[in-house]
This record gives structure tokens, C-alpha cells and sequence, in this order.
């Protein structure tokens, strides 16, 4: 006799494998990677992170890390229409924004692993919206230093104190 949990993971393989879906892993490291390239950090670019998502909108972290990769830790079914997925992203350090706008990096090399739930919803593994409500922001240095920069282009240079900032804050970001 099979136990529950052997039910569980053999329901769960045969979705998997008779749909013509990504695996739960691999959804979750495509987000991944895509956030690190910082396709998210602008609204107007982020629609192929959202298609791999479901659910409400959240409101994303205000914490915003540096990292240098991510890769997934370990897959655990929890049932035939949910998965939770563990990433790990190595950190290099996080932005910080202080009360007078004002960005600073705060250089912190460590791992940090993070808990996406999945749900196959119409045929597809998508990570849960309500999963990422206190994520970080991840985005490799490089990606932060293009994001700063085309908020410095845009600016219509009417704060000097917080331009210097962002040219300073991007220099960092360049050498890491």
C-alpha cells in the first residue's frame, strides 16, 4: 500500500509528464534568471515575468539585492496542482534607499535561499503572485547599474545631490 505522500508524488509526476508544461523547477529558474537580467525593474518591461506568475497583484519588496546567480535548491510537490520550489541566490550586497532618497550599497556576500509556490493553473506551472509579496528584488550589479543610469537619463537634473548619487551609486555597481 502506497503512502500519502507516495500518492502525492506519483499524481504529481503524471501531470508533469503528461502535460506539455515546463517542470515546477523549471518555471521558477526561468523567473529567476530573468529577474536577474532586470527585466523586472522597469513596469513597462516586466510582461515575461508576469506571464510566468498567477494570481492578484502584490506589492514587490522594498529590499533590493545584488546578486550573482540563482539556481534551484530543491523541488518539493505538495500536491498534483502545487509545488513549492527553493532557490538559492548568491548575494553580493543589497541597495538602500535612505530618508532623504539618497541610494547606498551595502556590500554583504551570502546565500539566501527563497520559497516560491507554484500552482498548475490551465495546463501551466506558475508561480503563486502572493509567494513573491516579500521577495527581494534580485538583479545581477550590472542590471542595477543599467536601471540607475537610465533613471539618471531621464531626470531633468532639478536634484543635483541625488545625481551625484546615482553616479556614484552606478560607479560601485560597475566595478562589482
Amino acid at each position: 500500500m502506497k503512502t500519502p505522500i507516495q500518492i502525492r508524488l506519483v499524481l504529481f509526476l503524471a501531470v508533469s509528464l503528461l502535460s506539455a508544461t515546463e517542470r515546477p523547477s523549471s518555471v521558477a529558474e526561468k523567473f529567476c534568471h530573468l529577474e536577474m537580467t532586470g527585466i523586472g525593474l522597469d513596469g513597462r518591461t516586466s510582461g515575461p515575468l508576469l506571464e510566468l506568475t498567477t494570481g492578484e497583484e502584490e506589492p514587490f519588496s522594498e529590499t533590493l539585492e545584488i546578486v550573482s546567480e540563482c539556481k534551484v535548491a530543491q523541488t518539493e510537490p505538495t500536491s498534483s496542482t502545487t509545488a513549492d520550489v527553493v532557490v538559492e541566490y548568491s548575494i553580493l550586497g543589497k541597495i538602500r534607499e535612505d530618508n532623504l532618497g539618497l541610494k547606498h550599497i551595502l556590500h554583504k556576500k551570502n546565500t539566501e535561499k527563497i520559497r516560491f509556490r507554484l500552482l498548475f493553473v490551465d495546463g501551466n506551472w506558475k508561480i503563486s503572485r502572493k509567494s513573491l509579496a516579500d521577495v527581494p528584488v534580485h538583479a545581477t550589479a550590472k542590471a542595477w547599474a543599467r536601471n540607475l543610469q537610465d533613471l539618471l537619463n531621464e531626470d531633468n537634473k532639478a536634484h543635483p545631490a541625488l545625481d551625484r548619487n546615482l553616479q556614484e551609486v552606478v560607479a560601485q555597481l560597475t566595478r562589482m
